[in-house]
């Protein structure tokens, strides 16, 4: 099922345009490394931002993910 998962990810990813990717570098669930390498694979548009200090659910650090994320939506919503 994980090779499956994989094959699927690697065929899907290169065809997603618009992605915002926000990755706290205190994140005990997804490391960096990984969101970074689901980063490269996308098509372009795409942003990816590390927020220091902040975990998997951003506590904390909200106010920086709506300052990032707002200007996005602003940009491919309309």
């Amino acid at each position: 099922e994980d090779a499956e998962m994989k094959k699927l990810a690697l065929e899907t990813l290169p065809k997603i345009r618009n992605t915002l990717i926000m990755q706290g570098n205190e994140d005990k669930e997804v490391k960096p490394e990984q969101s970074f390498m689901l980063y490269n694979l996308l098509a372009r548009p795409k942003e990816y931002h590390i927020i220091d200090g902040a975990g998997h659910g951003y506590q904390g650090y909200e106010n920086r993910v709506v300052e990032l994320t707002i200007p996005w939506f602003d940009k491919f919503l309309k």
